[in-house]
């Protein structure tokens, strides 16, 4: 279902204050949530693919001891090829039913709030973490680990899994934050997520390594779940009650156009091809592209709230507007290399013969270069190569100014303000979109060269270079709020992006990834880099399509009006 009452993405925030400051809606509640929820993600990966190879092993009839895979297991290839498909069956249970509902969630959190559905996504998650304990402690031959777990998979799509709660965070960042380039407040989420990924597998290694018994440093994941759920509900929602219920009664009006089950039951299965309308290309005449009209000194267009403003290329009067649907599909192939992560614990687990405690290890040290780039070297590089020049008034261009009302006055200053504004959004849109291509070919280059290196060593090196290329996902998200037309259709927006990221990381990816590591994973099992390296190089050749348009043809305010 598409969101009705979305945030105002390009003006700013779109909360109320509340009457006590430290429970105003703020990054200072965000930040933290995600590095808690980061840091049980980070925490439970290796021990559970450490579980998987263990129960998968004993499936096929090869020894394991206390859920500790052998050193045969790990090198066998029937057991990876197994493996892979088990784990290919959960994220495709995750994936469908997580692109069914997340147009519903996001649709439902215009109604009742951010907050809410990153509660119940949390849950959803603490669930899938009781059927995994559950596989682990069932005695043999009472259930199949790979149907039961596929079920938990089902259950975590339903509730909107991982891809509803990134979508979620976003939104909430979107709607407590200023307009702008947001390009720096997204790096340093991104540093909070890696920041928790990293420390996660560090613990997790310790208490592996200490207890030698990858399930206790499961349940200790599933309790930080626990209280990650906790949290969640402490925190102050970020949409207005004004924004929930205007959501509500248009939800309730577009009800009543349905009263049937079975049409409401249909609306429902279309929500997610529904929310992905607003990626679609339009014509540059459905929205104002330039700056008002000056001979209309109404109240309503000195009401710069209400103006849609889209910083996509204006070669004419009206041409068709495909700059955000190339931005997705970037966005779509960005996000599906994430599926190689579980590929390539795999790959060390099979090549370097690396236990639960190493990949715990191995995660640490390459969550930190992730921080350490996105939160310190990225912003740093923004902050000195991104100066924008003041654009206060720019009235240098303008012509002689003529004697005027006060009234006229104050509306001309207000048609300077509002360029300033839009003069500055397209300056930061160019700079995102060539930080995003930047990002983006150097992820090519740094993954094809993980598929040529066959020593731990010369692997982590190049860890580096993949670390320096994470910036491509902060500057699309920044971008892709300047390229919306209108700012109410940032939820919508955000919405579209958790169904097309869903489908990417869930259903696109891991077949694409699974069918490559199985095929060559006797010869050559380096070839989901360049299966990556692959998908980063088509995400460039999108961004490179997309055309922004110059700051000559944002319209000068006459003064002598």
């Amino acid at each position: 279902m598409q969101s009705s009452a979305a945030p105002d993405a390009q003006e700013g925030p779109v909360h109320e204050t509340q009457e006590t400051p430290a429970r105003n809606p703020s990054l200072y509640w965000l930040f933290p949530l995600i590095f808690i929820f980061c840091f049980r993600l980070g925490l439970v990966i290796a021990p559970r693919i450490e579980l998987y190879l263990s129960l998968v092993c004993a499936e096929v009839g090869l020894e394991t001891h206390d859920h500790v895979p052998s050193s045969a297991c790990r090198a066998s290839p029937a057991a990876q090829r197994k493996l892979s498909s088990l784990m290919l069956y959960m994220l495709l249970g995750i994936g469908v039913f997580s692109a069914l509902s997340s147009g519903f969630w996001s649709s439902f959190s215009d109604r009742y709030g951010r907050v809410r559905v990153m509660a119940i996504t949390v849950f959803g998650i603490l669930v899938m973490d009781a059927f995994i304990l559950f596989a682990a402690h069932a005695p043999p031959g009472i259930i199949s680990p790979t149907a039961f777990l596929a079920v938990g998979g089902v259950l975590e799509g339903i509730s909107g899994g991982y891809a509803v709660f990134s979508s979620m965070t976003q939104c909430y960042l979107s709607d407590v934050t200023p307009s702008g380039s947001r390009a720096r407040l997204f790096s340093f989420a991104a540093g909070a997520l890696f920041a928790g990924i990293s420390v996660g597998p560090l613990v997790g290694g310790i208490i592996t390594g200490a207890t030698d018994n990858a399930l206790v440093t499961l349940w200790f994941g599933s309790a930080v779940q626990a209280l990650v759920f906790i949290f969640t509900l402490c925190i102050p929602e970020s949409l207005s009650a004004s924004h929930m219920q205007s959501a509500r009664r248009e939800y309730k009006d577009r009800v009543r156009e349905s009263p049937s089950l079975a049409r409401y039951v249909h609306s429902a299965l279309a929500a997610p091809a529904r929310t992905l309308q607003v990626l679609l290309p339009c014509r540059t005449s459905d929205y104002e592209r330039v700056a008002p009209d000056d001979e209309h000194h109404d109240d309503e267009r000195d009401n710069e709230h209400d103006e849609p403003f889209s910083v996509s290329h204006v070669p004419g009067k009206s041409h068709l507007d495909a700059n955000l649907f190339l931005l997705s599909c970037a966005y779509f192939f960005e996000t599906a290399c994430q599926a190689i992560v579980p590929f390539s614990l795999q790959y060390t687990q099979m090549m370097f013969n690396w236990d639960s405690e190493a990949m715990s290890y191995y995660m640490t040290f390459t969550s930190v270069l992730r921080v350490i780039a996105l939160a310190g070297v990225i912003p740093w590089a923004i902050r000195i190569i991104h100066r924008p020049g003041s654009t206060a008034s720019e009235p240098m261009d303008a012509p002689p100014a003529q004697p005027v009302g006060t009234s006229t006055r104050a509306y001309i200053d207000n048609l300077w303000e509002q360029r300033a504004r839009q003069l500055r959004l397209i300056r930061d849109s160019h700079f995102d979109r060539k930080l995003a291509i930047f990002s983006a070919v150097l992820s090519c280059l740094a993954n094809v060269m993980l598929g040529l290196a066959h020593t731990p060593g010369i692997f982590l090196a190049v860890m580096v270079l993949v670390a320096l290329g994470s910036g491509s996902a902060s500057a699309l998200n920044s971008l892709s709020l300047a390229l919306i037309p209108r700012p109410k259709d940032a939820g919508r927006l955000f919405g579209a992006w958790a169904v097309l990221g869903t489908v990417a990381s869930s259903l696109f990816g891991p077949p694409i990834y699974t069918w490559v590591f199985r095929a060559t994973v006797t010869y050559s099992p380096s070839a989901i880099f360049h299966l990556a390296g692959a998908m980063q190089g088509v995400a460039a050749v999108f961004l490179l399509l997309i055309r922004l348009r110059h700051e000559s043809t944002l319209a000068v305010p006459d003064d002598s009006t």
